[in-house]
């Protein structure tokens, strides 16, 4: 279902991964996904049908046509979608989109806007070439290190790092003071990098630390306490609030997307697309997701 590529070194701090997907679903097997809270933003290039986008919890939703840019979210969505997918995405790092846009990132937190509010005519040029280069998964690779080399910022502070260090037991005064900065100016730093404030992007790490805890038959309890948490239901509200979904049936979803992808690695063809979301992959593996 989903290809990823990786983006060029030089843009990999800044850029988790390009994906495409190009399929025309049966009838009857909408394509529907989760996309939970990660202080991350896409870039979706929507050559398909429109899709639907549900804003998890509440009957808020929309039709999406067109492409646009999906800045970082505090809460999670529902895509469903019928018909033909025709889609080509960025997936960002923490704080890539300031990266490459030159705008506070503050300011795309909770939106969803058109590709020309931040790049102009570029980004109609982009979306052409893209679309003429469907097939060619290296040139459309190309396009996009190309557009995002012209427009990468400098390489972000270690702040950000030095947030994600300890996500436990994060004592966010103390970090400042190690950088030499003070709480409100860390806020500030976090705001325009991130978009969000130094203490709900320790709440977000927080919980992708659950997250990836949850792929293991370690227990609730423990998975709260190891995460940080203060105890279950403390790790319920949170994984409740910024997935959309209670663990236990966020730990479901992760074990059919391992049986998913180990299915799809074990079929004939050597290199088969990959049936997990891009949002999703990090979880699905050994280490931090964090950055």
């Amino acid at each position: 279902m989903y290809a990823l590529y990786r983006p060029a070194a030089h843009l990999q701090h800044v850029i988790a991964c390009y994906w495409v997907v190009d399929t025309v679903l049966p009838a009857g097997q909408p394509l529907q996904e989760t996309i939970f809270v990660d202080g991350r933003a896409d870039v979706i290039f929507n050559y398909g049908d429109a899709y639907e986008r549900v804003t998890a919890g509440t009957p808020t939703s929309r039709q999406v046509a067109k492409t646009s840019i999906d800045g970082q979210r505090n809460y999670p969505v529902k895509i469903h979608q019928v018909g033909h997918v025709k889609l080509v995405g960025v997936r960002f790092k923490v704080g890539g989109l300031a990266a490459v846009s030159g705008l506070p990132a503050l300011e795309l937190s909770n939106q969803q806007v058109d590709v020309n509010t931040l790049w102009e005519d570029d980004a109609e040029v982009l979306e052409a070439r893209l679309f003429d280069a469907f097939g060619n998964p290296n040139a459309q690779r190309q396009l996009l290190n190309d557009f995002f080399t012209a427009r990468l910022q400098p390489q972000r502070p270690d702040w950000l790092k030095a947030l994600s260090a300890n996500v436990a037991h994060t004592n966010l005064d103390a970090v400042a003071s190690d950088l030499g900065l003070s709480r409100r100016t860390l806020n500030r730093r976090m705001n325009a990098q991130v978009g969000f404030s130094a203490k709900f992007y320790a709440r977000v790490l927080r919980f992708h630390t659950a997250l990836s805890l949850l792929r293991t038959p370690m227990p609730l309890a423990e998975v709260a306490l190891e995460a940080g948490f203060y105890d279950q239901a403390h790790l319920n509200h949170d994984v409740l609030q910024l997935s959309g979904q209670s663990p236990g049936t966020f730990r479901d979803l992760l074990h059919k997307r391992i049986q998913a992808r180990d299915a799809a690695r074990a079929a004939p063809n050597p290199v088969p697309p990959n049936p997990v979301a891009p949002n999703l992959v990090p979880f699905l593996q050994d280490g931090s997701p964090a950055q």
